[in-house]
């Protein structure tokens, strides 16, 4: 990442591994802007209450930064295109680190113009008032 060097970057390791190859990989390139986050201390929901972008590959994580207004970046090959989220313009795609280190700083720049409508996303916009209306009409 060393072209994103003013931009401080936090690694969370899959819930099934221990962060051993992500923490050999920040030391072998001396990437003093990545941290590798502590396993038990925060998880990447956690993370994104804070973040400016998420990248994942795969993770259901991105569809609740999405919902949080935090834009989403999938780090995936050409065969992930059957990803809703890309499809749907909701997520950018990337596969190599060249395109990572370009765009990252655009789509932090722009994440205000990017945050998408609860409707685009599939989730309802007063879940909240029409359960609470259903239950009403329910126990009547």
């Amino acid at each position: 990442m060393k072209g994103l060097k003013n931009i401080k970057i936090f690694v969370t390791a899959h819930p099934k591994t221990d962060g051993s190859l992500e923490q050999r990989m920040i030391t072998k390139e001396n990437a003093k802007n990545v941290f590798l986050v502590a396993k038990g201390t925060y998880s990447t929901f956690q993370l994104g209450t804070i973040a400016s972008l998420l990248a994942c590959h795969k993770s259901s994580v991105a569809l609740q930064m999405l919902y949080k207004g935090i834009p989403v970046l999938y780090v995936a090959g050409k065969d992930d295109d059957n990803n809703t989220l890309i499809k749907n313009q909701l997520a950018v795609r990337v596969e190599t680190s060249q395109t990572i280190a370009k765009l990252v700083p655009q789509i932090i720049a722009d994440a205000h113009k990017r945050k998408p409508s609860l409707d685009k996303l599939g989730l309802p916009q007063h879940a909240s008032k029409n359960i609470a209306r259903f239950l009403e009409v329910l126990l009547k």
